[in-house]
């Protein structure tokens, strides 16, 4: 069996760059209303826009990675004016159904950066070095 390996089109990352941008900018403004986070902490750090471009996953992060459990659900609660947002903003027949996901990126990040900074990683590294060799 072949599975097509191709990444997303042109188009699809045309999409997803004007999504990002046009909730980024309604974030920033404090357009779009947010019951336990402050909306202007919010960074949309990726839009990946579906083959038949009719839906965007949209990755959220809050500013200065802070925590608040409640996040996901507050972005759940405004997908339905975000998609509205861009119904105003995008040239397109159909406007794509927007899905928050945390992104996690720096999160996992600094974790991989703390286990090396860890000593007894850094020992085994030195070990295991190949230029030792």
């Amino acid at each position: 069996m072949q599975t097509d390996s191709k990444g997303p089109s042109q188009r699809q990352l045309r999409v997803g760059q004007e999504v990002r941008r046009i909730l980024g900018k309604a974030f920033s403004q404090g357009a779009i209303p947010l019951q336990h986070v402050d909306c202007r902490l919010v960074t949309l750090t990726e839009a990946r826009v579906s083959p038949d471009l009719k839906h965007a996953r949209v990755y959220a992060s809050l500013l200065h990675g802070e925590k608040n459990k409640d996040f996901l659900d507050d972005l759940k609660q405004a997908a339905p004016l975000c998609r509205k947002i861009l119904s105003q903003e995008l040239r397109m027949k159909m406007v794509p159904v927007v899905k928050f996901t945390l992104d996690e990126t720096l999160e996992s990040t600094d974790r991989i950066e703390s286990l090396f900074r860890n000593p007894k990683v850094k020992k085994d590294l030195e070990r295991s070095d190949p230029d030792d060799s």
